[in-house]
């Protein structure tokens, strides 16, 4: 079941990315790959499957 994400364009180009209680910075380029968002956006939410998730490097819990 895909989880909504939210991200925010960083003064260094990459994505400040937050899901669940956690937080971190994603390669511009690596975030556009995965998510499909385009990587001159600079604010928004996108939903993204726990393979996505995952690829994202977000702690997932379960298997």
């Amino acid at each position: 079941m895909p989880e909504t994400i939210f991200y925010q364009k960083h003064h260094t180009g990459n994505f400040v990315v937050r899901y669940g209680g956690q937080e971190i910075i994603v390669l511009k380029d690596a975030f556009s790959k995965i998510t499909g968002v385009s990587p001159e956006a600079t604010l928004g939410s996108v939903e993204a499957d726990r393979m996505q998730l995952k690829k994202l490097d977000f702690n997932v819990g379960g298997k």
